[in-house]
């Protein structure tokens, strides 16, 4: 992603790497290929699952890695360290004395160990405007690893600067509550209410037991209440589907059972255009897209002696 922040141009690569070792290679080959066509001019950000380990030698790699890393360092982190050492790049995880808890960011499921592989890199040149990296313990998200927050120097600007170019360019979802929800519900409501403000007190004083306890127990009865609305409201449709099979009316017993459960709602997702300048979000465009990919990969999979070979002319 590419941002304008006045007169500064911010480059955002997300990267993930997930793959044996001999992919490593062609990943770090591809990542340098990016990193080489940004203008030097340019801030640089890298985020990502890289799945490298660092380690703590901060001395060989010429301040590529600081001095409070994490464990030692395998065969992916010393391709990460030697890319990170040819463009001058930073890994900022590494150069805040923070408790370990805010240092690593995931956890090998035998040895139980606590691991740094999730990083946020930037430029050397720009390492003042980096506060600080950590890991954030307490966040609640469908991973295994620990969300990496790291806080610049202008960061609400920058901040803002990405959501309108997100908004501009990919928009907004449409959240759309479940059948089963009763909006106009007062007691769900007041429970809902009552959950959000004990949730941002709770933030605000982490240590406090007595409103983590008020909150676990606001949120426990907001659960139980939304289970109970939506186990009403599936009872109510499965005595109604039952009523068309007894009367053997198929045609709204399949109609009920279709509006029930729903058809597989297909979306589309964002595509670079040829050039790998621009966005393609049309659903129309993106199909075309798809297509001439498609096309010029079936014209390369043809054989060179099979496309030299002359064609026969008619007897």
């Amino acid at each position: 992603m590419s941002v304008q922040n006045y007169d500064q141009h911010f480059v955002i690569l997300c990267a993930f790497c997930s793959c044996p070792f001999p992919v490593y290679l062609s990943f770090y080959e591809e990542l340098d290929c990016l990193i080489s066509a940004i203008p030097k001019a340019n801030k640089v950000i890298i985020l990502g699952d890289l799945n490298a380990r660092v380690g703590q030698d901060c001395q060989t790699w010429n301040g590529a890695n600081g001095h409070h890393g994490v464990g030692k360092c395998n065969s992916n982190g010393l391709l990460l360290l030697k890319l990170c050492l040819l463009h001058e790049l930073l890994i900022t995880n590494t150069l805040f004395r923070l408790p370990m808890r805010k240092r690593t960011s995931w956890v090998h499921p035998r040895s139980k160990h606590w691991h740094l592989i999730d990083f946020v890199i930037t430029r050397k040149r720009d390492r003042q405007d980096v506060k600080v990296t950590k890991a954030m313990c307490g966040a609640e998200c469908w991973t295994d690893h620990r969300l990496i927050a790291s806080v610049e120097d202008d960061w609400s600007t920058l901040k803002k600067t990405v959501n309108t170019t997100a908004f501009q360019h990919l928009g907004t979802t449409k959240r759309r509550n479940q059948d089963w929800f009763d909006e106009n519900d007062a007691q769900i409501s007041s429970l809902l209410t009552e959950k959000h403000r004990l949730h941002r007190l709770t933030m605000n004083d982490p240590a406090s037991t007595c409103k983590k306890a008020a909150f676990k127990n606001i949120r426990r009865g907001c659960q139980q209440r939304l289970r109970k609305m939506q186990e009403d409201w599936l009872s109510k449709e499965a005595d109604e589907i039952q009523s068309f099979a007894g009367r053997k009316d198929s045609k709204s017993f399949y109609d009920a059972i279709r509006a029930l459960y729903g058809p597989q709602r297909s979306s589309s997702f964002p595509l670079l255009s040829a050039d790998g300048r621009t966005l393609i979000t049309d659903r129309a465009k993106i199909l075309e897209r798809w297509a001439s990919q498609s096309a010029l990969r079936r014209l390369k999979s043809c054989s060179n002696h099979v496309l030299a070979r002359p064609t026969s002319s008619p007897p």
